[in-house]
Parts: structure tokens; sequence; C-alpha cells
């Protein structure tokens, strides 16, 4: 059966959900290759709420695993809030060019991402995030960058315009995934 998934930001003391992301309500699918796509408004919602603001993210699998409380993040939504779409939600992943994740010192320039034939690219942020890939369908199956998949789960991702505002001493990851 596919797996589906919402993106959360996790209270960074207790590790529990305390915002996330519907897909549905921004007119996407469910599964994570439904919707990791660049300009994708339901992931650049979500990028603006990490704008300057660097915060601890997973995209939580309904197939990941449980947490210590014996739900997974996904069930632990339910007590979060949801963010709504906005009009410029369309816009902004391509006007969000870094990711940047605070703990590993690493950022990744969304320009550099790989296009498809048909000129689609994947949006790196659900797969570097992502808690429960290869238990479902709809699932990021490909070797090209597997080895970033879920890597940067649960820690503090910001996003950025600049260049200038990555810091001097992160270094630059290309995950290169493609399917």
């Amino acid at each position: 059966m596919g797996q589906y998934y919402r993106p959360m930001i996790l209270d960074s003391k207790k590790g529990t959900p305390v915002i996330f992301a519907y897909s549905h309500d921004f007119g996407c699918g469910l599964k994570l290759m439904e919707h990791s796509w660049m300009l994708n408004g339901f992931v650049g919602a979500f990028e603006k709420m990490l704008v300057n603001n660097p915060q601890p993210v997973v995209w939580g699998g309904d197939y990941a695993d449980e947490e210590p409380n014996g739900e997974n993040l996904y069930s632990m939504c339910e007590k979060a809030n949801k963010i709504s779409p906005s009009e410029d939600a369309k816009a902004l992943p391509k006007k969000f060019k870094y990711l940047i994740n605070h703990d590993k010192k690493v950022f990744v320039d969304k320009t550099k991402t790989p296009s498809a034939n048909d000129g689609w690219q994947i949006h790196p942020l659900p797969l570097l995030t992502c808690e429960g890939n290869l238990r479902g369908g709809g699932d990021y199956r490909s070797d090209n960058g597997a080895n970033y998949v879920g890597s940067w789960s649960r820690d503090k991702i910001g996003v950025t315009t600049k260049k200038s505002d990555i810091p001097k001493d992160f270094k630059e990851i290309i995950p290169n995934f493609s399917e």
C-alpha cells in the first residue's frame, strides 16, 4: 500500500510536532513522490516557515517507526497546528534557493538539482528530512542520492534566498536526487 507523509516542525526540546502541513489542502498527493517536486506550492509553503528561522524538521511517513509513546510522528500531528495554503505558495519554491542544515553544517543549492528529460526536478527538502522511506508505495526508490534520504531528519533546517546568509564554515552537498 502507499505511505502518506506530513511535513512537520518539532518542538526542539520535546521532539513532538508543533506545526504540520497536509498536502491535500494544497491540491497535492499524500505520497512522498507525489508532492516532492520543485515548484510545488505545498513544499514552498512549508519552506516559508523556515526562512531565516531554523527549526527541527521531519517529513514523517505513516509507516515510520513509533516514538516511545507508541505513536509515530505522522499520527502525533493530530495534536499540532496545521498551516493553510496561501496565495503566494506556488512561487515560493523557486524563490528560496538554499536549504541549510544547521546541525550538520551543510547546505544545498537547489539550482543544482538535476532535471529529468521532461524538465521536472525533485525538491531535496522532503527527501532529506523524511522518515519511513522504502516502506510503502510512492516512496523514493532510486539509488541516486539514496545515502542522503532521511539524513537531515529532526535536524534544524533553515531556508534562505541569499548565499551570504550561509555561515562561512558550512559545506555544500549535492544530493543529485533523480528517478
